[in-house]
């Protein structure tokens, strides 16, 4: 929807990322959705971002960018290494939402949570612009409702690690 009446209307070549429970996408070239040879294009989520990282999910592949930056990534990393000094620690149950409100509210934990989060995301966008040279990349899903207090802080990463050749 998005590519006929939405922010790519014209487009032709677009990433969409979704960002949630897990980590999801779709990839168009040339006006066309592409599939690939079994239906698994655009599994952005499943890329590696770290050999031998972090295990997540039931992939059988550990480092997936999944299991970095979705929103259930980022409450299990949370929790990780919480300490007495977040505000984070006052919580019984700690979710995606906690964390992003948190950091919103000056706790330095859930801040450099989310700047880290942000980092994995960009990485995964300028993987995506080695790959496929897309025009624009959005961002749906539960985590992307966060607005601009994480795609404020993936455009910085972006800019950061992001080089061209032009």
């Amino acid at each position: 929807a998005e590519a006929w009446t939405g922010a790519a209307a014209g487009m032709k070549h677009i990433v969409l990322v979704t960002v949630g429970t897990g980590v999801g996408g779709a990839i168009m070239c040339d006006g066309r959705l592409l599939r690939g040879s079994k239906g698994q294009a655009g599994e952005i989520g499943h890329s590696i971002l770290v050999p031998d990282g972090r295990p997540f999910g039931v992939a059988g592949v550990n480092g997936i960018l999944e299991g970095y930056a979705s929103a259930s990534a980022l409450a299990i990393r949370a929790k990780e290494a919480l300490s007495a000094d977040s505000s984070l620690s006052e919580l019984k149950a700690l979710d995606c939402e906690d964390v992003f409100k948190h950091a919103e509210a000056g706790d330095k934990y859930a801040s450099d949570l989310v700047q880290e989060t942000a980092r994995y995301l960009a990485i995964g966008c300028i993987n995506c612009c080695r790959f496929v040279d897309p025009e624009l990349i959005l961002f749906s899903g539960g985590m992307a409702e966060a607005g601009e207090a994480l795609l404020k802080e993936i455009r910085r990463q972006f800019e950061k690690y992001h080089w061209n050749l032009e």
